[in-house]
């Protein structure tokens, strides 16, 4: 269960004037940031019917409530805070239900935060002080067969506090609290009107830790800098243009203290910065990454097209190295959102938490190479029309299938040798011990289904699925494990772009289509599976090895056989009824992997 809970600051101040400093059984709703765990916005329920014991919201709320979400799109529901009597801080068995049947009642909520409020005294970690008591927070989410209830891990986010203080220091009037979505992001928003300039900080829900986005629009004619009293202020004027609205690159040091973070860091960065228009030197960038892949990598491979399925730890790092790689058109397909349990082996950080992966991964990689043209898709692959799905694979040069979904990789299979295009697999086994790498080119090589064919029948395919979800439970692994099969993915993915080019990766792979290998197995632990069989009688062996396979397929395979099935004219495909894998040159090799479980968030729906 995801427990971490942001709440502004501003809301903390409404519930204790409306509900912590009053009788108990008091409370309302909590609203905030469509995908974000931050409660931005509480609306205070005048009509419930409460008694010294219980509270029943009332039906104007939930009309408020969905009067404010049809009029702010970017707003959701969040759940419900209501006070209790005594030092009882945990719900009742009436708020349990009430819990369920919300959750009953909008699937899409998918968690349901639940604070409770008294006037008593606690420093538990899932509490969070008020002036008149605490409010213990907690977190209700559906289960398998049950409504799961935990201590959530509130946190504060001090954005009223920050904007008045950085009123105080440079003068002017600070605005209402709001909220603001930027390339599919949103974010908590608050501002300072300053004569003609309108100083707008957005921020996340693990602000002050990670640094908001200070933006500056100048929308009086002729506000010349000298016409403020205040220095910091003409500072701030001249970075400004009539009518436009600039970032303001700040230096945010965590060295400093909470309370002077802020107003330190713009005075730094107004004193430091000569424009605050970051113009992003993509010729420099593109240049630099070029430079030190000189007789190494293709000179045409900026121009190639790359399919980028599954943005999680495998995704994400491949597509990281394709990008330094000199790839510069990509597209990416994720439903996910980033949560703290992607921070340890992945390209992501604290500021994309809450952020869909793909939006997430496109700021990373244009920081990379502002030239990259990426498209964005955050949506399952079987939200894809089969017409839609042929068309983004038939327009790319490469095809790189890192989901958690056998079905969607199944698919990916099917339409992308039917049309032609290279495609690529790779995965970890369990605990990330071991993991593969297998690349398929359509005509030269069999089929990942054929080349995977113990996985792909009846139950062993449904062994690990998530509540019948289809996709795999999460694996635990390092991430310096599943970035070795990264590794080993990108090199291969170079060499499939290549092979009508030239460069070390094209003889790379030119070698390893010659003979026959299109299956690769590494291991990063020693005597993995059954590695000793084949290095027995090899000296100096430990970890890290790596055995090469060949799949022999299956003639009617409905994929890469004799009798093919065009995907666009069926949602169906026939297993292979044989198919072994053997290591060139070797006796045959056991056909039973365990099968790869890339890290899986459970998907919060609204």
């Amino acid at each position: 269960m995801f427990r971490y809970i942001a709440f502004a600051d501003e809301v903390l101040l409404r519930l204790e004037n409306d509900v912590a400093s009053h009788p108990p059984e008091r409370g309302g709703a909590l609203l905030g940031p469509v995908g974000q765990p931050i409660v931005s916005r509480f609306l205070f329920d005048s009509r419930a019917q409460t008694s010294g014991s219980t509270y029943t919201p009332s039906v104007l709320l939930q009309e408020r409530v969905a009067e404010a979400e049809k009029s702010d799109s970017t707003l959701e529901l969040k759940g419900i805070v209501h006070s209790h009597p005594g030092d009882m801080r945990h719900p009742s068995s009436g708020d349990l239900r009430a819990f369920a049947d919300s959750l009953n009642g909008a699937p899409w909520l998918g968690r349901f935060i639940a604070p409770i409020i008294t006037r008593t005294r606690s420093n538990a970690e899932h509490d969070v002080p008020l002036r008149s008591g605490v409010m213990s927070v907690f977190i209700a989410e559906r289960g398998h067969e049950r409504v799961e209830l935990q201590p959530g891990i509130p946190h504060v986010v001090p954005i009223r506090t920050d904007i008045d203080r950085l009123q105080r220091a440079l003068g002017g009037t600070t605005g209402l609290l709001t909220t603001v979505e930027i390339e599919g992001t949103v974010y908590v928003s608050s501002s300072l009107r300053i004569g003609g300039l309108d100083l707008q900080l957005l921020v996340g829900p693990n602000y002050p830790f990670t640094a908001p986005i200070v933006l500056l629009t100048n929308s009086e004619a002729d506000a010349e800098s000298k016409k403020y009293d205040n220095p910091a202020v003409r500072l701030l004027a001249s970075f400004s243009v009539t009518g436009s609205t600039v970032a303001i690159p700040i230096v945010w040091d965590q060295s400093a203290s909470d309370s002077e973070r802020l107003v330190s860091a713009l005075a730094v960065s107004t004193s430091h910065v000569a424009s605050p228009v970051v113009t992003l030197p993509s010729h420099d960038a593109r240049r630099g990454i070029r430079e030190r892949l000189q007789e190494v990598t293709s000179s045409a491979l900026p121009s190639k097209r790359v399919l980028v399925v599954g943005a999680g730890s495998g995704g994400s790092t491949t597509a990281d190295g394709l990008v330094r790689s000199g790839i510069e058109y990509l597209t990416v397909i994720d439903p996910e959102k980033v949560g703290f349990e992607n921070l340890s082996r992945s390209i992501y950080t604290t500021v994309d938490v809450g952020s869909y992966k793909v939006d997430a991964l496109k700021r990373h990689l244009t920081n990379i190479n502002p030239r990259l043209q990426c498209t964005t898709f955050a949506n399952e692959l079987s939200d894809l029309s089969s017409t839609d799905l042929a068309t983004l694979i038939s327009e790319s040069d490469l095809v790189v299938a890192a989901t958690d979904d056998p079905a969607a990789q199944r698919a990916i299979n099917h339409f992308s040798y039917f049309l032609g295009i290279p495609s690529l697999y790779a995965g970890v086994y369990a605990k990330g011990h071991a993991g593969e790498v297998v690349v398929v080119v359509p005509e030269i090589t069999k089929c990942y289904r054929c080349t995977t064919s113990s996985r792909h029948s009846g139950a062993e395919s449904e062994r690990h699925a998530d509540y019948g979800t289809g996709r795999l439970k999460g694996e635990p692994a390092l991430g310096s494990d599943i970035a070795h099969v990264v590794t080993a993915s990108v090199k291969l993915a170079l060499g499939l772009l290549e092979l009508e080019e030239g460069g070390s990766s094209h003889d790379f792979m030119i070698d390893c289509l010659s003979a026959g290998y299109n299956y690769l197995i590494l291991s990063m632990v020693p005597n993995w599976g059954f590695f000793p069989g084949i290095f027995k009688d090899v000296a100096d062996q430990y970890a890290f090895q790596s055995v090469w396979l060949s799949a022999a397929g299956d003639p009617s395979c409905p994929v890469c056989g004799t009798e093919r099935i065009d995907p666009l004219a069926t949602t169906t495909a026939r297993a292979p009824r044989v198919a072994e894998l053997r290591p060139v040159g070797s006796s045959p090799a056991p056909t039973a992997l365990s099968e790869p479980k890339p890290k899986r968030k459970r998907r919060v729906r609204r």
